[in-house]
Parts: C-alpha cells; sequence; structure tokens
C-alpha cells in the first residue's frame, strides 16, 4: 500500500521523526499527521514511558510578561542615607518583571488539551535596572543579592480546574479599578476544592483582560462562563 494511503487509513502514523535523538521533532511529527517520508511507527504501539516524555513536552501554555516597580524596604536603604528621608534617591523602587503563566498538559497527543492547569505568578526584580548603577555612580551601597532576596516573589497551584477574575472598585466606570484572580483546585488528600486568592500584586488592568480571555478560550482551550457576575474559565 503507497505511504500516502496508509496514513490515511491510520492517522497515528507518523514518519521520519527521528524520536531517538530529538524528542521535540516527535512532537512536531505527531501532530502533522500527514508528513511523508519513511520509517513509520504506531502512536497506539509507542512505548509507555516514551508517550510520557513526549506529553510532558506536549503542552498548551500562555504568559502575560510586563514590567513593574515595587518599593525596596526600608531596612535595605542605603546606610548613607537612612537618616535622610527627603533626599531624591532616598526611596527607591527597583523595577521588577512579573509574569502569569498558566500551563495545560495534552493527556493525548492528538488532543488540543487535557489535564489541569499549573498557575505560576512571579514578581522580580530586573538585575539590569539601572538604580544599581546609579546609586553606585553617587558612591552609596545598594547590594542587588540582598534586594532580590527581599523583593521576588512567587506563587504556583497545581491542580487548578478554575480561574476566576474578581472586579475590585466601586463601579464600571471606575478608573482605579482592577481584577485580582483566584484559582480553584482540587485539595491535596480529600481532593475537594480549594479557592485561593493570588495576590494583589498580580492585579489586571481591564485593557489587559479581553486579550488574556481570548487566549485563555483559544490556546488552553477553557470554557468561559460567567458565574454570580463574575469571569471564570474553567477546564
Amino acid at each position: 500500500m503507497p505511504a500516502i494511503a496508509r496514513m490515511r487509513a491510520n492517522p497515528y502514523i507518523v514518519t521520519n521523526v527521528g524520536w531517538e535523538k530529538s524528542v521535540p521533532n516527535v512532537v512536531s511529527a505527531v501532530s502533522n499527521r500527514y508528513h511523508h517520508t519513511s520509517a513509520p511507527f504506531d502512536w497506539p504501539k509507542l512505548k509507555h514511558y516514551l508517550k510520557e516524555k513526549i506529553l510532558g513536552l506536549a503542552f498548551r501554555r500562555v504568559v502575560e510578561e510586563r514590567h513593574n516597580e515595587r518599593r525596596l524596604p526600608d531596612h535595605l536603604r542605603p546606610p548613607e542615607i537612612q537618616h535622610e528621608p527627603e533626599q531624591r534617591y532616598a526611596k527607591p523602587w527597583p523595577e521588577t518583571i512579573q509574569k502569569l503563566v498558566f500551563e495545560r498538559p495534552r493527556e493525548d497527543i492528538l488532543e488540543m488539551a487535557g489535564g489541569l492547569l499549573t498557575v505560576t505568578f512571579s514578581d522580580c526584580v530586573d538585575r539590569t535596572w539601572r538604580g544599581f548603577a546609579r546609586y553606585a555612580a553617587l558612591g552609596l551601597t545598594l547590594d542587588p543579592d540582598a534586594v532580590c532576596a527581599a523583593i521576588n516573589f512567587r506563587q504556583t497551584w497545581t491542580a487548578v480546574r478554575k480561574i476566576r477574575l474578581r472586579l475590585v472598585g466601586n463601579n464600571a466606570t471606575d478608573p482605579l479599578r482592577v481584577y485580582w484572580f483566584q484559582v480553584v483546585r482540587q485539595r491535596e488528600g480529600d481532593g475537594q476544592d480549594e479557592i485561593i486568592n493570588a495576590s494583589w500584586l498580580f492585579e489586571i488592568r481591564p485593557a489587559r483582560k479581553d486579550a488574556l480571555e481570548r487566549r485563555f478560550v483559544e490556546e488552553l482551550k477553557l470554557t468561559h462562563a460567567v458565574v454570580d457576575g463574575e469571569d471564570e474559565w474553567s477546564v
């Protein structure tokens, strides 16, 4: 039977993927059922440990990255200006990089998505912040390692079933209104739902909400609903 005919008869057949050298090539080739060369193999017959390795790389991922700044804790202010609160550089605000990462693994190589979500939020000092050089030029001491240790912040949740956005503000016309994240995850042990509020640091502005909503639906294949007036996305 010609190769094309064999592949049409069995959509799981994939050829010339070189999996023994590069697992990512397998992911790419399996996703394209009509990639044709030689030496076909059948996905259902692939050894279990290889399936796990491939599926471990075949996940959906949405990342929201933005710049922020955080007030430096008082105890880290350069000692030369500890007693000069009115000095221009007395209270620096180091720049940070925020990342909101939403990941959903596949349970089958030909499925668009499958498993529960892993959600990771981080807000970490940008080590290229020009303030470090500026303070050094002024002869002031500001240790980047100490600043990062004091400011860097991360939250991670696994087994997340739902993502919610809670509107914070007086009304729809409030210029200061923002959305705060909630995650609903399966609690370890009894498997019951656990509702967790993310830090207010990771609030999202209305202008970014629609774009993030589209990515949740299109890329993570989540289902959107409005529950008690709040947006919710479910696996």
